[in-house]
């Protein structure tokens, strides 16, 4: 495999007489990449010797590499990059709609303040409480917080949204659960429907999950990354320690607090 590519690189790089104008023109070779996730048909090679060529560089990378999201390799004089390009996702009215297999009491209630003129933050939960830990009936701003955290846990992140300055209507939380069909897909459909200034992802995992990274949150905290979600939209997100790391330690909430700043300030200057 390692040789038909290298033989294909050489032709590659070798000199090709022009087959239209547009290509004297502008030094280019009719040839495009082919996207293993679009949604419409793509003009692909206009021989079956650049598909092939194309098909030996895409077949190199995936030998060499492990990541999904992109696959990079090192050669000689650079690098070959394989990007995967993003479905166009559905477009909701209402965020409920994204997620009909969610249990319709909790959607209900999650929902019930729910402002798409005021939200300016989406915040990236990891799970939801047992049903049993929360009571639906509780039409409070604390009552709808204990559906994601434990007591504790959601009386700090209380003091957190009121020191932001944020009131009931201007942030909404979601879960990404796999065990309850949340999955990334229908979280982007949810933040598509919301559209919010920012995206902040509570705790290593729902980072991890949602920027589809391996760093660490100890290195992306309060920084602000926008990632494309589809083919047309991208959210900008801000990981943030999960709230009960910040409970459990009173040494990183100096650290969280001055993130928190930086959100603030952006906000600020959003409006």
């Amino acid at each position: 495999m390692e040789d038909l590519f290298r033989q294909r690189l050489k032709q590659l790089q070798s000199p090709q007489i022009p087959k239209s104008f547009s290509e004297a023109l502008l030094d280019i070779q009719s040839f495009y990449p082919e996207f293993p996730t679009s949604t419409q048909p793509i003009p692909v090679y206009k021989t079956s010797e650049k598909r092939e060529m194309i098909q030996s560089l895409q077949d190199f990378v995936s030998e060499h590499t492990n990541i999904e999201s992109e696959q990079k390799v090192k050669i000689e004089g650079g690098e070959i990059v394989l990007k995967t390009t993003y479905q166009r996702l559905e477009r909701f009215a209402h965020p409920v709609e994204a997620v009909v297999d969610f249990d319709k009491k909790i959607g209900e209630r999650l929902f019930a303040n729910f402002n798409h003129k005021k939200t300016k933050i989406l915040f990236a939960v990891d799970k939801l409480m047992p049903e049993e830990s929360f009571d639906l009936t509780d039409e409070s701003e604390l009552g709808l917080l204990k559906i994601f955290f434990p007591e504790k846990v959601a009386v700090l992140f209380q003091k957190m949204i009121k020191a932001m300055g944020l009131q009931e209507g201007e942030y909404f939380l979601f879960p990404v659960d796999e065990d309850l069909k949340l999955t990334r897909k229908s979280f982007y459909e949810i933040a598509l429907s919301i559209d919010p200034i920012l995206t902040v992802t509570l705790g290593a995992k729902t980072t991890k999950s949602l920027l589809d990274t391996d760093e660490r949150l100890t290195t992306l905290h309060g920084q602000f990354l926008p990632r494309p979600i589809d083919q047309e939209s991208q959210l900008l997100y801000v990981p943030l320690f999960h709230p009960s790391i910040l409970e459990s330690n009173a040494n990183m909430k100096k650290s969280a607090w001055v993130d928190m700043q930086k959100m603030m300030e952006y906000l600020k200057n959003s409006v």
